[in-house]
């Protein structure tokens, strides 16, 4: 005896998700922003503290360099510090003076240095000199000593609990150096025992 079965049609229903609502655009874009809102400052900031970083040890190394190509060279390198542009980010050179009219003797007392510091670095420094300046002689003596200080051209005051503000400090006449980070307000007069002495450098 056969057996007859009946067949239930299948009723398919379309999804009605077809993309994403108003609502949910709006709520996203809002996520967004905050999410820019606290990212932007934390890298701006990283960034200013790098250059500022950079920026130390750029003209430590310069130092270091006319400290010993004097020596090698039986002569004396002078390096001023020169302000070359305020707008809109302010700037710094390197200069090289030295007591030998031989151009090549004076381009190797920078020898791996770059001239020019990174832009938006403000610098402070109560080396003498209009521009500040720092002599190496033959022994590799340097002429005198002094601080100097490195920060955000925009600088804040939270900026110093950050580490972000810098110092080198040359001690007078023997040519030794010393950089860390400084504890105090760079716009106010400088103090060297402020200098948070990370390194000591011959």
């Amino acid at each position: 005896m056969q057996r007859l079965y009946r067949v239930r049609p299948t009723i398919v229903r379309a999804s009605h998700n077809s993309g994403m609502t108003l609502i949910e655009i709006v709520v996203a874009g809002i996520i967004t922003s905050i999410l820019a809102a606290i990212a932007v400052p934390s890298m701006m900031g990283f960034m200013s503290s790098n250059q500022v970083k950079g920026a130390q040890d750029q003209l430590q190394s310069a130092f270091r360099d006319a400290q010993r190509q004097a020596m090698r060279l039986s002569g004396k390198c002078e390096i001023e510090i020169q302000k070359v542009a305020t707008t809109p980010k302010v700037q710094y050179e390197l200069k090289v003076i030295t007591d030998d009219t031989d151009k090549a003797k004076q381009k190797s007392c920078l020898v791996s240095s770059s001239p020019s510091l990174p832009a938006g670095v403000e610098i402070k420094t109560n080396l003498s000199g209009d521009p500040p300046k720092l002599t190496f002689n033959f022994k590799g003596q340097s002429n005198k000593g002094g601080t100097i200080v490195f920060y955000d051209q925009n600088f804040k005051t939270s900026d110093v609990e950050a580490g972000n503000v810098r110092c080198l400090v040359i001690a007078p006449f023997l040519g030794m150096m010393r950089v860390g980070s400084y504890e105090a307000n760079p716009t106010r007069t400088l103090d060297p025992e402020k200098c948070n002495t990370t390194e000591n450098t011959l």
